[in-house]
C-alpha cells in the first residue's frame, strides 16, 4: 500500500483558481463525521448516509440497489439509541469528535505557519467535503493535502472518503495538485506520539504490568472484507507491535480487540467485550485501554468504551477500566502530524 500519492486533476470546466490569488497549501483533516446535535431528529439522517454508502454496508451486486432503503431501515430503529449515547457525550462545544478536529486543525495551522491552512472535513454531516473544497478554491489555492485521520487504511474509512474526494474534483473541475496521505500507521513520529500519550496515561496512573493489563481496542471490520485483501488488519497489528515495542511492558500484559460491531455478519476479533470478561475470568482486576485507531475521542471511545465497557468491567466484573484518551490535540500527536504534511510539501515542490 503506498503511503502517499500525487494526482492532478484537470478538466475541460474553466479555471475556478483565478489569476493573483494567494496560493499557498491547503490541508484537509478528514474524519468519518457526527451528528449536528444529540437527538433522534438529526441523528437519523446522518445515520442514513453513513450506511448509505456501500462502502459501509457492503451488498452483493444483485441487492446493491437495496442499500439505501436498508440504511433507512437501520437508521429509523437506531437513532433513538444512538441519540442518547451522543447526548451522554455531548459538551458545551457540541460534538467532541467536530470540536477536538478543530483543535488538531488550529494546532496544526499554529505549527506549519502562514504557509498552510489547514481545514476540517467530514465524510458524513457536516462540515462536509463539499463545503470545505468550496472554501479552499475560494482562496485561490491549489496546491492540496488529503489527510484522512486514520493511520490504518481500510476501504471504509479512507477508501470511502478518498472516493468521494475525487468523485467531488471530477465533478467541480478544480484544477488542483492533490497529495494523499492513504496510511501511515508505521510513521516513526506517529508511533512515538502514541508510545508517549500511552506511558504518560500509565504513569499519571500508577498503572504497572504487575497488577495491570494493556488492551489496544481497534475499530471492527467485516472480515469479508479482509478475505478480499483490505490491510486493515494487518496495519492495525503492526502498528501495535510497533507502539508496544516503544513502552517498558511485557507482550504478555498486551492484548488486542475489536470493537464497534454492527449487523450480524462475521467480525474480526475477539471482540473487546469478550477479551474484558475473559481478562476478569482469569483474575486481572485493573485494565488500560487504548482506542488505538482513533486519533480523535468520540462516540466509541467516549461512551463504547468509556460507559458501556466501564460498566461491564467494574460494575459487573468488579474490577477498574482506564481509559487511555485519543491523541486528541497531544503536542507530539500535532507535531508528528506536522512532519508528515512537510513531507509531502517537500515532494510537491
Amino acid at each position: 500500500m503506498q503511503t502517499e500519492g500525487r494526482t492532478q486533476f484537470r478538466t475541460g470546466l474553466p479555471d475556478l483558481n483565478p489569476a493573483g490569488a494567494r496560493g499557498g497549501i491547503a490541508v484537509v483533516l478528514m474524519n468519518l463525521g457526527t451528528p449536528d446535535r444529540p437527538d433522534p431528529e438529526a441523528v437519523r439522517p446522518y445515520l442514513v448516509e453513513f450506511l448509505s454508502d456501500p462502502e459501509v454496508i457492503s451488498l452483493p451486486r444483485g441487492w446493491r440497489w437495496a442499500t439505501p432503503l436498508l440504511a433507512r431501515l437501520i437508521a429509523f430503529f437506531r437513532a433513538k439509541g444512538s441519540a442518547a449515547n451522543y447526548a451522554m457525550i455531548w459538551t458545551d462545544r457540541g460534538s467532541p469528535l467536530l470540536s477536538i478536529s478543530n483543535d488538531q486543525a488550529f494546532a496544526l495551522e499554529r505549527e506549519l505557519g502562514e504557509s498552510a491552512r489547514v481545514f476540517v472535513a467530514m465524510r458524513y454531516g457536516r462540515p462536509s467535503l463539499g463545503s470545505v473544497f468550496e472554501e479552499i478554491a475560494s482562496e485561490g489555492i491549489h496546491d492540496v493535502v488529503l489527510l484522512p485521520m486514520y493511520p490504518h487504511y481500510a476501504g471504509p474509512t479512507i477508501g470511502t472518503a478518498l472516493q468521494a474526494a475525487y468523485a467531488l474534483l471530477g465533478q467541480t473541475g478544480l484544477r488542483w495538485n492533490v497529495h494523499v496521505l492513504s496510511s501511515w500507521h508505521l510513521f516513526e513520529p506517529y508511533l512515538e506520539a502514541q508510545a508517549a500519550v500511552i506511558t504518560r496515561h500509565l504513569a499519571e496512573n500508577h498503572l504497572s504490568p504487575e497488577k495491570s493489563v494493556l488492551l489496544f481496542s481497534a475499530h471492527s471490520m467485516p472480515v469479508s472484507y479482509i478475505r478480499a485483501g483490505d490491510p486493515y488488519q494487518m496495519e492495525v497489528e503492526a502498528s501495535i507491535r510497533a507502539i508496544s515495542g516503544r513502552l517498558e511492558w511485557p507482550s504478555d500484559r498486551i492484548r488486542i480487540s475489536y470493537q464497534s460491531r454492527l449487523g450480524p455478519v462475521e467480525w474480526l476479533g475477539p471482540s473487546t467485550e469478550h477479551v474484558l470478561k475473559e481478562l476478569a475470568a482469569k483474575g486481572d482486576r485493573q485494565v488500560a485501554v487504548v482506542p488505538i485507531s482513533f486519533t480523535a475521542d468520540c462516540v466509541e471511545t467516549l461512551h463504547e468504551i468509556g460507559i458501556e465497557y466501564r460498566k461491564l468491567f467494574e460494575h459487573e466484573l468488579g474490577g477498574k477500566l482506564h481509559l487511555v484518551p485519543a491523541l486528541n490535540d497531544d503536542p507530539g500527536f500535532i507535531a508528528a502530524l506536522r512532519a508528515l504534511v512537510e513531507r509531502t510539501i517537500g515532494g510537491m515542490n
